[in-house]
């Protein structure tokens, strides 16, 4: 059986003992949440319009024993050869104290802070699309990262600082796959990342981020050494802004070769209507340049620039409406326009 298909089941079995879990004598407590979405689609692009069924997606939590948790996400994706069952994050934490959690398992990577502020579940976030550069199944970034990672919170005066390292395997040589299958190109990949939440901005989140890795997208060639360095600046309070920066570096390791450069960011505001809270319009910039003769993004169409104007309402707790207009360019292409419509919801929690 191929690995994403075991550790989907895997996924899948862990959800359907959940409720024999909550019975042992440490009676631990589990949450199962769920969420999925509909959408319309009218556009200029040549791509399928109409309705169609967001994913499935189940949110695990449960607490095994004093201080070690387990996560599972797990999604079941629509597709026009049927749906596909696929297991997104698989995390077992020990807390050592506030300033160390050691983790292990499948993890979307914190290389970006929309990457881990949102999982999968649309729900979850204000706009109905993620923006391109960290869109699910992009080649841009690592987006998950199987391996191990530590954290914590350090306290500063009344502000924190976040820490977050890790080490664990490789892009695979399709640049999607998070090395599910073991290291391909026998080098490990490290992840770290701070962020600071001042005292006297509450609501406040300036991060920076790194991931280094060596990359064998094609094997007949030589391996690429990888750098992102990224950056982000979060602030929550109403008006919310979220903005967003990644510069990719690509060096060759082959004599007589030059490293080339890509850049992608957005920046999204968004506004909660005092007489009406529940209604929020938004408005995000995107971009996602590719340096000429990249040896991992060139071909690949990744080049982007968009405008999207949308709109969500929360017309109940765990419910939502949203509509975008969409205004987008994609690598040398025209510029096109969209329009989505979109509905979603959660389940809080499936044992309540």
């Amino acid at each position: 059986m191929p690995v994403n298909r075991m550790l989907a089941a895997a996924a899948l079995l862990a959800v359907a003992i959940a409720p024999a879990a909550g019975q042992t004598e440490l009676d631990a407590p589990v949450r199962l949440m769920l969420f999925s979405d509909a959408s319309y689609l009218w556009t200029e692009r040549d791509v399928s319009e109409g309705f169609s069924l967001g994913q499935v997606v189940g949110h695990l939590n449960a607490v095994l024993a004093p201080r070690l948790t387990v996560a599972v996400e797990a999604t079941v994706t629509s597709r026009a050869t049927g749906p596909i069952a696929t297991l997104e994050r698989l995390i077992l934490a020990y807390d050592v104290s506030d300033a160390l959690r050691l983790s292990a398992g499948r993890f979307h990577t914190p290389i970006s802070w929309w990457n881990t502020q949102f999982h999968h579940g649309l729900w979850l976030q204000t706009s109905i699309a993620r923006p391109a550069m960290v869109r699910f199944g992009t080649p841009l970034i690592p987006v998950h990262f199987l391996g191990v990672l530590a954290t914590g919170n350090i306290p500063m005066g009344g502000s924190t600082m976040v820490y977050e390292a890790g080490v664990g395997n490789g892009r695979e040589p399709n640049l999607v796959g998070a090395g599910d299958a073991g290291e391909i190109g026998g080098a490990p990949a490290f992840v770290g990342g701070v962020r600071f939440r001042p005292a006297a901005m509450p609501g406040l989140e300036l991060g920076l981020h790194g991931y280094l890795d060596e990359v064998r997208a094609d094997p007949a060639a030589a391996p690429v050494d990888e750098r992102i360095l990224g950056a982000h600046l979060a602030w929550l309070p109403n008006p919310g802004v979220i903005f967003e920066y990644l510069h990719f570096r690509h060096e060759p390791e082959l004599a007589g070769t030059e490293a080339t450069t890509s850049d992608a960011l957005y920046v999204q505001l968004g506004y909660k209507l005092p007489a009406h809270p529940s209604l929020q319009p938004y408005v995000r910039y995107e971009s996602v340049g590719i340096g000429a003769g990249d040896p991992l993004f060139t071909g690949l169409g990744l080049g982007y620039e968009g405008v999207i104007a949308g709109a969500r309402w929360d017309f109940a707790d765990f419910a939502a409406l949203k509509g975008e207009a969409r205004f987008e360019e994609f690598a040398a292409d025209e510029r096109r326009t969209s329009v989505v419509l979109n509905a979603s919801f959660v389940v809080p929690n499936l044992f309540d």
